[in-house]
């Protein structure tokens, strides 16, 4: 399944490429959280704890 404006992968596996919206919600749920991405390095630990529903997007943290 994949929604529109995404791109499935070209293997056997379809996974939907986040669109506009999706990275939007990111970006604002990580700097309501205090993210600070002027900071060296920028990153922000987005984890399956955080409050945040992404419609088709599952996040899972990795071992």
């Amino acid at each position: 399944m994949t929604r529109p404006g995404s791109t499935p992968r070209s293997d056997s596996e379809a996974y939907p490429y986040p669109v506009a919206e999706d990275v939007t919600a990111m970006i604002r749920y990580a700097l309501i959280a205090g993210w600070t991405p002027e900071t060296l390095g920028g990153t922000f630990p987005l984890t399956s704890a955080a409050d945040l529903a992404l419609p088709n997007f599952l996040i899972t943290d990795l071992p």
